[in-house]
């Protein structure tokens, strides 16, 4: 039938563009990890099957509903993403992205509230505690990317302040109870730089309310913590790409160690001094927590998000190369001219 046809039609045209996606992969660095630790722990005819056969067609994006609208019933955790980014926070995006991709790689449902102020932020954790559907997820994460201080104050979009504590306890609910909370807060805890050292060398069920928590935070009390403004945070970065790697086959206390030590490994030169960054994580966690890779589809769309950004970022570095390259030109061409002049 005509319908039919079409339908074809346009399904040669949508893997022919999706071609052209893995063509430009093909010539992405081999130092961009994060793509391809997706494929970690899966066999290799498994990965060839998934590009080639297995991406959906037409399948849409979902839309960010308020209090799980659209929340799958095999969607067995939450993600919630909270971005505030008060002035700009350039790099804050490609966090976004990075963690939603990630996040979906386990089968989470993601939601993003947007610089929220400190009404609203209450409202919305209100709503979702008496969302009845809280009930059916095993795991709810929430990720914070803000400005905070010594006091582990995180800021909102009202430039009132929230406690990493009160955050905490915003998530609270009995339906949670003895279910893993995790948190991720992406902001400084003051303003000193962490300067590297360089070293030579060779029976009974009880619930609480505070139990089963996990508050991992970019950099220790007292220092700051870094973003890229083309790249992303350390901390996200790192902690994405340790998931993406790690986060099927070891628990989560173990891959929050492997994001530390990439981290520590981070040395950078600012304003004529070496910088490096360490994450800190506390817990209250009663047993061990590890994540589930999501099924086909939910994993799909968690890798086409990741390919998404990795294709972004090399074409915006190709075209900040052909931008310097330009200037070098012109600026070489001028002294040319002026000496021949």
């Amino acid at each position: 039938s005509a319908l039919e046809i079409r339908y074809v039609c346009e399904f040669d045209i949508y893997i022919n563009s999706l071609f052209q996606v893995f063509k430009e992969l093909q010539c992405i660095d081999s130092d961009r990890k994060s793509l391809y630790c997706v494929f970690a722990g899966m066999a290799q005819e498994e990965a060839d099957r998934l590009v080639h056969t297995s991406i959906p067609v037409n399948k849409g994006k979902c839309p960010v509903f308020k209090e799980l609208q659209c929340l799958d019933s095999d969607r067995k955790g939450l993600f919630v993403s909270l971005p505030i980014p008060l002035n700009e926070r350039h790099g804050s995006d490609v966090d976004k992205q990075r963690l939603t991709g990630t996040f979906k790689l386990f089968g989470f449902h993601v939601m993003h509230f947007d610089n929220p102020d400190y009404e609203q932020i209450n409202q919305y954790f209100k709503r979702l505690r008496a969302d009845v559907r809280l009930a059916f997820i095993s795991c709810l994460a929430v990720c914070v990317m803000t400005h905070g201080d010594e006091q582990d104050q995180i800021y909102l979009h009202d430039r009132s302040c929230l406690s990493v504590t009160d955050l905490r306890k915003l998530c609270s609910s009995r339906v949670l109870l003895n279910k893993p909370r995790l948190y991720f807060v992406q902001a400084c805890r003051g303003e000193k730089a962490l300067r590297p050292m360089f070293l030579q060398q060779d029976g009974a069920v009880v619930a609480h309310q505070e139990s089963d928590c996990l508050i991992s935070q970019a950099t220790i009390r007292g220092y700051s913590a870094f973003r890229n403004q083309m790249e992303g945070s350390w901390y996200i970065t790192d902690l994405c790409q340790a998931l993406q790697k790690y986060g099927h086959i070891l628990p989560i206390k173990n891959v929050l160690q492997k994001t530390r030590k990439n981290l520590k490994e981070r040395v950078e030169s600012m304003n004529n001094t070496y910088i490096t960054q360490l994450s800190e994580d506390k817990d209250t966690l009663t047993r061990d927590v590890q994540l589930v890779r999501a099924d086909l589809d939910h994993f799909t769309d968690g890798l086409m998000d990741l390919i998404e950004l990795e294709v972004t970022e090399k074409l915006l570095e190709e075209k900040l190369d052909e931008a310097l390259c330009d200037i070098f030109n012109q600026n070489v061409m001028a002294d040319i001219n002026h000496q021949l002049g």
